[in-house]
């Protein structure tokens, strides 16, 4: 088992060696560090499952957290249709985006 730990500052306190450059381009240096680390462990194909594979039961999880929720406080028939109907199509569309973003950094598209 194995996992990616990525310590992060404000960008006006990291990477201190780089203050030379001035302040703007300190931080976007910074911040360019960061998302490159973010990037390379999402590249990985096994990280890029587990990820996927995270993704899909959070968002399984919180589409029937959210339909229970509806099932016992909505009381009005068609509202609550509605409404579950909503909360599904959210779910699927978020992890659908997720599932997007993951597999991009993944492909390095």
């Amino acid at each position: 088992m194995f996992a990616v730990l990525v310590p992060l500052k404000r960008p006006d306190r990291a990477k201190t060696r780089l203050a030379k450059s001035g302040v703007a381009e300190h931080q976007r240096l910074a911040v360019a560090f960061a998302w490159d680390t973010v990037a390379a462990a999402l590249g990985s194909p096994l990280v890029a499952i587990i990820m996927l594979l995270f993704i899909i039961s959070v968002t399984v999880h919180m589409r029937i957290g959210m339909q229970v929720i509806i099932e016992d406080y909505v009381h009005d028939e068609s509202a609550k249709l509605t409404l579950i109907m909503a909360n599904t199509f959210f779910a699927v569309a978020v992890a659908l985006a997720c599932a997007f973003g993951i597999l991009k950094l993944a492909f390095g598209v």
